[in-house]
This record gives structure tokens, sequence and C-alpha cells, in this order.
């Protein structure tokens, strides 16, 4: 290790420990295992997450990056807050679009008003409280379409945003 005195708060000097590089290779190879065991265990949890490339030419940008999905539905309503929607429970998807990928690489979905000011934010965390309603299709053969599952939020547990 190398000291070096640097001009900290207040003008006065500091002493500070710099590694060597070969020091600094050593300590980087011991994280680097950290690293790849937390990256093989959020892909046994069913996280789609990659380890980021480290050079060692200064500061990284992050060890570990999650996959998430987000899905973007567009609603014929007309609304400006969770209130303006005028249901007690908001439809998110139908059953089998969200079952057949793994909840935690949802990040949330967005329903967007048909005036295209602002989005209604349903977060993955909200899952727990989603109810399952069967109705009709209300889009096709004019509200008398084929009987189908769907998944639904209470809006208490929803927020509004404006763009």
């Amino acid at each position: 290790m190398t000291e070096n005195t640097i001009k900290g708060g207040n003008n006065k000097r500091r002493k500070i420990i710099m590694k060597t590089d070969k020091e600094f290779q050593k300590g980087l190879k011991r994280s680097e295992i950290a690293v790849n065991l937390v990256n093989s265990h959020l892909n046994s949890l069913g996280y789609n997450s990659k380890v980021l490339k480290n050079t060692g030419n200064g500061p990284d940008n992050g060890d570990i990056e999650i996959k998430f999905r987000i899905e973007v539905k567009y609603s014929r309503r007309h609304f400006d807050s969770i209130e303006s929607f005028s249901f007690d429970n908001i439809f998110v998807d139908e059953v089998y679009k969200v079952d057949k990928y793994d909840i935690r690489t949802l990040f949330c979905y967005f329903i967007v008003d048909e005036d295209k000011i602002g989005y209604i934010h349903i977060p993955r965390e909200t899952y727990p409280h989603w109810i399952k309603i069967k109705r009709n299709d209300p889009y096709e053969n004019y509200g008398n379409g084929e009987m189908r599952e769907w998944y639904a939020c209470p809006s208490k547990y929803l927020k509004y945003y404006k763009f």
C-alpha cells in the first residue's frame, strides 16, 4: 500500500492509503466470487440477472443487472385520477398472459388513458392483492365475445401519474 496526501474539507491535509495494483486485483478477484455467488442465487430464484463487467479501470457501474418486463396497456377510457377511472378493481391483463411468465420478471403495468395525459401504475408488489374475474371480452363481438379470465387489482393499491 502507498500513502498519499490530499486536501480535504477546510483545506486540511489528509493521508489516504491507496492499494497497489496487485492488491487491488486480489480484492477484485475476491469480490468477483461474491458477485458470481449472488448472481447464481438470483437466477435460481427466477430473476434474469447477469454480471456486469468490471474492467478495474476506475469506478464500476454496479455489479449485477436484472432484466424486468414492463407491460403497457392503452385504455379507451378517459381518466385523470384513480377516482375518475370509477371502478373499484382495475383490470390488469388476461390471466394466461400474466401466468406464462414468472411474476418476478415483471416490473409493472402502465395503463395509459385514452387522452395520453397520464397512467395508472400497477407495480409488481401489488400482485398478492390481484383477484381473478371472469367476463366477456369487451372488445370482441360488441362485448358479447368469448368468456375470459382476467387479473384485476383493487384501485386502493394503485396510483395515477401524469406524463
